[in-house]
Order: C-alpha cells, then structure tokens, then sequence
C-alpha cells in the first residue's frame, strides 16, 4: 500500500479547493485527503459517510490513477437505441400533430415513434424516459374523474342539501 507523499497532500488540497466541482466529487477527494493527513480508516469513514471498503477501494483508484482516478466513476449503461439526434428527429415528425393541438395518447404516440424509427421495440416506462429528455410534458390530461356521477344524480344531490 502506498504512503501518501506531501506532493499528494498539496494535489488533494487544491484540487478540493477548485470552484465549481461535483458535490460527489469533492466528497471522495474529502475521504482522500483525510486519509492522506493519516487519519484513521474508521474516523475516516465517520466522517464521509463512506464504509471502510468503499474507502479502500477508492485508495486504490487513487493509487493506481492519481487524482483523475477520484474523479466521476459513473459507469452505468446506455441502453439507448437511437441517438439522441435521430430521436429528436423522429419526435419532430410525431409533434406535428400536438403543434395544431391534437392530444395523442401515450400508447399510440409510442407506435408510431416505433413505426417510424423502424420498427425499434421500446417499453413504455423508457419511452416516457425518452420524452422527458426531449422537454415533452404530460401527454394528455384526463377529461373527468372515471367515478363520476352523470349530471341528473349531481343535480339531485344539490336539491336535496
């Protein structure tokens, strides 16, 4: 295991210094820093919140990287199957109807986009995804309350009060 060096005390100083980094970010130089000043591992982990192995595990990011190895590990999937560009592209074609105010429901505004993005396969939840990064809203409000009573039994119940 390597011992931090005054060099590495000085770097993870003034990184966490810098205006305008990721909150998540700052936190993981924090824990390094606290580590580097020789602090032990279960004060450490008290302090950032981290456990002791995800403590160590970034140690050795830092060991093996330097400070970019602190830096966002996101390494989560991008199961897009279009681009954002030809998306976009495919909602353009599909907004013309909404741009002279017809409502389209979700389910029929999803078979089109997968007729015309040809024949592509989306679940629902991930088309809805799809939308809100594109800046659509809600895509049809409902008219009525599905449990509404008809206008005679609505007219009934005011005489009767």
């Amino acid at each position: 295991m390597k011992i931090f060096t005054e060099e590495d005390r000085v770097a993870l100083s003034e990184e966490e210094k810098r205006k305008g980094i990721e909150a998540a970010y700052l936190r993981r130089l924090q824990a390094m820093r606290w580590l580097a000043e020789e602090r032990n591992i279960d004060e450490v982990s008290l302090l950032s919140g981290y456990s002791q192995s995800s403590l160590r595990r970034l140690r050795l990011q830092y060991e093996r990287n330097g400070i970019e190895g602190l830096r966002s590990h996101y390494v989560g999937s991008n199961n897009r199957k279009l681009s954002y560009e030809k998306e976009a592209e495919i909602l353009a074609k599909l907004s013309d109807g909404a741009a002279i105010g017809q409502y389209v429901r979700g389910i029929e505004l999803l078979k089109q986009f997968m007729q015309l993005s040809g024949g592509i396969g989306y679940q629902i939840d991930a088309f809805y995804r799809l939308l809100h990064r594109h800046g659509w809203r809600k895509l049809m409000p409902r008219g009525q309350h599905p449990k509404k009573a008809n206008d005679e039994a609505i007219e009934a119940s005011k005489k009767l009060t």
